[in-house]
């Protein structure tokens, strides 16, 4: 079989996080509705990728043409992770410091009309991202003026 179209890196990742979101959305245990108050995993993936380069050739005493078969790549990575500090796990992280290294909005308990509700933190601005970087404080950071 000739593969014409093969992947790339990037879309091999992809295709890959696809299936493992496919497999977390399909198990009941990871429903938006249930909490984790203490979390652990460990995870490994390993991939076998057939090199990017057509096989080798080469030729027998007779001259007859040989194809040698590619010998597949073997990646393999690994990794784990645990949420909420503690004596015995203190490299943890807290589950709002896992969810700003992940990119997620940090759920903020706010008093409305209603009541409580949790409501994402509001991202810093530009400028106060800015000002943060620079070590100038942020909102509500006041400059004296000359």
């Amino acid at each position: 079989m000739r593969i014409f179209n093969a992947l790339t890196g990037e879309e091999v990742k992809l295709i890959i996080l696809a299936d493992i979101s496919k497999a977390m959305e399909d198990d009941q245990q990871f429903q938006k509705h249930l909490t984790y108050p203490k979390v652990k995993w460990s995870w490994k993936l390993t991939v076998e990728a057939y090199p990017s380069q057509p096989p080798l050739f080469g030729a027998e005493a007779e001259g007859e043409g040989t194809v040698k078969p590619a010998e597949p790549e073997i990646v393999v990575l690994e990794g784990s992770r645990a949420i909420v500090k503690s004596d015995e796990n203190p490299e943890a992280q807290a589950p709002d410091e896992a969810r700003r290294a992940a990119g997620m909005p940090v759920p903020i308990p706010t008093k409305t009309s209603a009541g409580w509700v949790d409501q994402p933190e509001k991202p810093a601005s530009a400028f106060d991202a800015a000002l943060q970087r620079r070590g100038r404080g942020g909102a509500g950071h006041v400059v004296p003026t000359p």
